[in-house]
């Protein structure tokens, strides 16, 4: 058979964008990035609104010759691949990381990670991160790290992302309760583009010699990779996945430090109604989403022995077999095309 053809419906977050693109290079087919838009961009975060609010305008053109396979990564995304569908009349297949608006049972593969908590399906595989986007070059480290005392351990800071909370008042805790625990070594945080300027100022407060703290700065001189790459240890708040992704590509050993949470009312209400079977068209209609659960990712590379909780010992197998997500994505894309490995 012809070798597929790919579409990535690119919308506006790159690391949605470096997953599609790693699986299709990984499966070596052509691909071409479709950057798409939307009307009302607040209304479009909507997921049973997305469809309607798409502006083709603003957009890559979506027509024939159709692709074999469009990638979708977001919710918003996944209502333009259904889209994309029903325009060829079922004959392109769609792929959607993460988690799609509304149903799983609209896409023809959904390949998710434990937070977005779906259900399983014949058409649904659970991998245990999201796909790690193309290695980067990792350096020797930042030559100003070397002096100080080892072990070096790298704290990568995020930001608020509910319902992980980060302001001023969780930073100096992280602050102090990692200081205090530091018996030797060097702590070295780094903050991210997404720390509030609040609670940066908090943390840089709150850290004291011989531990550094090395703030993003948008027209600076950011010392992330740097450090990580130099890094004895590595120690991510409870907010970001992607970061203990870059640990893991570093090699390095990771914990993961939890940020107080902060549930609003209508987030207790979505998580109370989800599951029941009175409000599953709510959710299988895209009316209602719920908010990704981190916690229950992490929670399964602990019990893989993957990384730890920070302060807790290791529970998982003191030797884990690796695991390579792509591969199985790989592999369940292909079989959509009866295309043996």
């Amino acid at each position: 058979m012809d070798v597929p053809t790919i579409w990535i419906l690119s919308h506006r977050r790159a690391g949605d964008r470096d997953q599609m693109l790693a699986l299709a290079r990984a499966l070596d087919w052509p691909v071409t990035v479709k950057r798409i838009s939307f009307r009302l961009p607040k209304l479009a975060a909507v997921p049973f609104l997305a469809r309607r609010l798409f502006d083709p305008a603003r957009s890559d053109p979506l027509e024939p010759p159709w692709p074999d396979l469009v990638l979708c990564a977001e919710g918003r995304a996944s209502a333009v691949a259904r889209l994309v569908k029903a325009r060829s009349q079922g004959a392109v297949k769609t792929v959607c990381l993460g988690r799609p608006a509304g149903s799983p049972a609209h896409f023809d593969l959904v390949l998710t990670t434990p937070q977005y908590r779906l259900a399983a399906g014949a058409n649904v595989v659970e991998l245990a991160l999201p796909l790690p986007p193309e290695v980067r070059a990792f350096g020797d480290g930042d030559p100003g790290l070397s002096e100080y005392p080892r072990p070096l351990t790298a704290v990568l800071v995020g930001g608020t992302s509910l319902p992980e909370r980060l302001d001023r008042k969780a930073a100096a805790e992280l602050a102090s309760e990692m200081v205090k625990h530091t018996r030797r070594g060097t702590l070295v945080f780094v903050t991210s583009p997404r720390t509030d300027a609040g609670a940066a100022v908090a943390l840089a407060q709150a850290v004291l010699p011989p531990h550094v703290v090395h703030l993003w700065r948008r027209d600076g001189d950011n010392s992330y990779w740097r450090v990580v790459t130099a890094a004895d240890q590595v120690v991510v708040t409870s907010d970001s996945v992607s970061m203990v992704m870059d640990a893991f590509a570093a090699g390095k050993p990771v914990s993961v430090y939890p940020l107080p949470q902060h549930h609003t009312a209508r987030n207790r209400l979505v998580n109370w109604l989800h599951g029941r079977k009175g409000a599953a068209w709510l959710f299988d209609h895209g009316i209602l989403e719920v908010r990704p659960d981190r916690r229950l990712l992490f929670d399964k590379l602990v019990a893989q022995g993957r990384l730890t909780w920070y302060g807790k010992p290791a529970t998982g197998p003191a030797a884990p077999a690796p695991v390579d997500e792509t591969a199985i994505a790989v592999a369940k894309v292909r079989q959509l095309f009866a295309d043996p490995l």
